[in-house]
Formats: structure tokens, sequence, C-alpha cells
């Protein structure tokens, strides 16, 4: 599994964009969802960006907040709208996975 940032931005307000999810190429964002139409999740409308691997993998010991920031603004970017963020989660997905991973095998191999 390639690492990822997931980042999960709440809104007061619907942002107007023409899909539910879609797949992006050429950013460093490679999907963006809508995650408020999930069951339970009618309070506010949630979107889930998620970084490229590449992105990740240069990014992985960065800043959080910066790599937050530029996130936000890339999905802005790719999505041609100002996004007015009222809540932002940032997770990192796959890293930790492949550290315990890594450290089985090794374990194993001594």
């Amino acid at each position: 599994m390639y690492p990822s940032f997931s980042l999960m931005l709440g809104f007061e307000k619907e942002v107007k964009i023409k899909f539910d999810a879609a797949k992006i190429i050429n950013s460093d964002i490679s999907w963006i969802s809508i995650d408020s139409r999930k069951p339970f999740r009618n309070n506010c409308f949630a979107l889930i960006a998620q970084s490229s691997a590449e992105y990740a993998v240069q990014n992985i010991r960065g800043d959080k907040t910066h790599v937050m920031e530029y996130l936000i603004q890339e999905t802005s970017d790719v999505l041609s709208q100002d996004l007015k963020v009222l809540y932002i989660r940032i997770f990192m997905v796959g890293y930790m996975q492949m550290q315990l991973i890594r450290e089985k095998m090794l374990s194993f191999l001594i």
C-alpha cells in the first residue's frame, strides 16, 4: 500500500460540484469525494481529498500544517472554488501499515 494524506473538510454550506467522487490526474490531489452523503452525516457538507502517493512520499516527514494548507489549496484549485473550510482533519494512510509490515519482516529474518 502506498502512503497518502487524507484530508477531511467540513463546510457550513454545500460546495457545488458536479460529481460524488472523482479521480484526479496530474495533481497532488488524486481523489475527491463527497463524504456527507453517507448515513448519519447530514448535519454538514463534507469532502474527502486524498493526496497522490508521490506527494505523500515527498512530504511524509514534512510539517503537517504546511501539508494541510497546501492540500486545501490544491483541492480549491482542482474544484476551481475558493473553499471556506469550517472543519479540517488530516490523516496519513498507508504509511503506518507499511512500517508494521517492514518491522514484522525484519523480526522474522533475525
